[in-house]
């Protein structure tokens, strides 16, 4: 591992290669290939094909009350497989299991969590300008690992590795007490996602103002699309998630797999498309913003996006403002706001399904 190399796919063929048209020769084909751009539809057998199999509708649960921290799109609740969902309150970094809450050690109000693996690792921010990284029950000593100030840590997976970013639009694959560089010393990077299997995704500044998404193992790298935009999370099956800019400020959502990229029409209404979590069927969550004004959770399965909102069984008429995880369960967390008094709640959405008829008679 160590710094990354660029090789520029040919533009002039007529299936749009993945390139980043930067130049600045640091990215190089990897294991994980060279794509095709697809607009809309499910593609074949990838995992975007399956992404009709959610849940009709759900219910919600309140989790307590949030800080403003963990109202900010990206910093909002995070869930993991066995339904452990983390968030920051006004006392600390809340961890609820089934309706008990704990707290991290040494946390407080201005905490926020980025994500939590199953076996309890937890990053994020355990207070104001204290970023964090819980791993194996104890907080890790970042200023030992990594040789700039650490800003964020992004994401956890189950080995225990993790994703800093730094005062220096640096990032870094920290890996048993061994950080990582991701890209080169003259390179802007911010590393947002991370699965099991050590990919990386995120945004890179490519010199000429504009942010364009990547995916990273090792070494290895490829810019996914041509134009402004940045991926914010990878699945265990490597489907990724994220937006790209179409004309200021509109963005649009878009999902990588199988080496194709599907970009879905943006939600009416809305300009700002944002996925911030996505799931191995192709199904993505994050935020939209309003074009009056406003920020709505939403959810993107089938090449469309929709709100959230109306799909809430039991709505006890708070704004839903941000989804901003989900798990393989189906289970979205995200934050909600009481309308009257401005007050975030975290919540819980259950998945809730159509029960089936029996085949048998009374």
């Amino acid at each position: 591992m160590g710094g990354m190399h660029m090789l520029m796919p040919s533009t002039s063929r007529r299936d749009q290669t993945l390139a980043s048209g930067s130049g600045r020769g640091w990215w190089c084909r990897g294991a994980v290939g060279v794509g095709r751009l697809v607009v809309l539809g499910c593609v074949g057998a990838s995992p975007l094909a399956a992404c009709g199999q959610t849940a009709l509708a759900y219910d919600l649960v309140d989790l307590g009350i949030a800080n403003t921290e963990s109202t900010f799109a990206g910093s909002g609740p995070v869930i993991n497989e066995s339904g452990v969902v983390v968030y920051g309150d006004p006392v600390g970094l809340a961890v609820w299991r089934q309706g008990v809450i704990e707290y991290v050690p040494d946390s407080s109000d201005g905490s926020f969590a980025m994500d939590i693996s199953d076996r309890g690792d937890i990053v994020g921010q355990s207070r104001e300008g204290a970023p964090l990284a819980w791993i194996d029950g104890e907080a890790v000593d970042l200023d030992s690992i990594v040789p700039q100030r650490v800003t964020l840590v992004t994401a956890v997976n189950e080995k225990g590795e993790f994703l800093v970013q730094t005062i220096e639009a640096k990032s870094y694959f920290v890996q048993g007490g061994l950080a990582i560089q991701i890209g080169g010393d003259e390179d802007r990077v911010l590393a947002e996602g991370l699965n099991d299997s050590g990919f990386v995704v995120g945004r890179f500044y490519t010199g000429s103002g504009d942010f364009m998404p990547f995916l990273w193992s090792g070494d290895h790298a490829i810019p996914l699309f041509r134009s402004e935009g940045g991926a914010s999370a990878i699945s265990q099956a490597g489907v990724v998630c994220g937006s790209r800019t179409v004309q200021f400020p509109e963005t649009q959502a878009f999902l990588f797999a199988g080496g194709e990229i599907e970009f879905a029409e943006p939600i009416p209404g809305a300009d700002m498309n944002a996925p911030l979590a996505v799931g191995d069927d192709g199904v993505a969550v994050g935020v939209v913003r309003l074009d009056g004004g406003g920020f709505r959770a939403a959810i993107w399965r089938n090449g469309q996006g929709a709100h959230l909102q109306g799909l809430i069984r039991n709505d006890p008429g708070w704004v839903l403002e941000q989804a901003s995880d989900l798990n393989a369960r189906g289970q979205i967390v995200g934050i909600a706001v009481e309308p009257d008094t401005g007050t975030p709640h975290a919540v819980l959405l259950n998945p809730w399904k159509r029960p089936r008829l029996s085949q048998q008679h009374p």
